[in-house]
């Protein structure tokens, strides 16, 4: 098991910001260190694009994906259009929180990178996507309204992720 550096059980020995590419180059170090061979990659959140990253860079090591409640890049855009001023506002400072003083990861920077990426056209994957809706948002300010398309985008991404390979399986769950 692979955990980004500062995630999971792993140590983030020099705390840094560091590009989609650099984290997908840290996976391949892991990958060849322990000499892992057909990998099914199974991310959750923004490690769905460290996965589809390591995906492009490494097509003839993958042989499938899990995406458990993965992120996609078009959410960031549907969010911004869907959201109130304020809204947005509150989702850029935790997106800016994330990137400066918890996980590290530049969300701005990879969702970027990820409209260049080359994913096999047939590669199986499944998504799995979280039935309820995000409701701890509120205590940070969000209004209902800005909650509600918060979830609404991100079910929406979930839709696209199911899109990236014609033998692929979406399911919603409940939990």
């Amino acid at each position: 098991m692979y955990d980004r550096a500062g995630m999971g059980q792993s140590s983030f020995a020099k705390p840094q910001v560091r590009s989609l590419q650099q984290l997908s180059d840290e996976m391949a170090a892991v990958v060849k260190a322990n000499g892992w061979q057909n990998l099914v990659l199974v991310p959750h959140s923004f490690g769905g694009l460290l996965a589809r990253q390591y995906v492009s860079d490494h097509p003839e090591q993958v042989r499938g994906v899990l995406f458990a409640d993965t992120v996609h890049e078009s959410w960031y855009e549907l969010m911004q259009q869907a959201m109130t001023k304020p809204g947005w506002q509150i989702m850029q400072k935790i997106i800016g929180w994330e990137r400066d003083s918890h996980s590290h990861e530049d969300f701005v920077e990879a969702v970027h990178a990820a409209k260049s990426f080359k994913f096999p056209a047939n590669l199986p994957i499944t998504v799995l996507s979280r039935g309820l809706p995000m409701t701890n948002l509120g205590p940070a300010g969000m209004s209902q309204r800005d909650m509600d398309a918060f979830n609404t985008s991100w079910t929406l991404a979930q839709f696209q992720l199911s899109l990236l390979s014609s033998d692929s399986r979406h399911q919603k769950l409940f939990y």
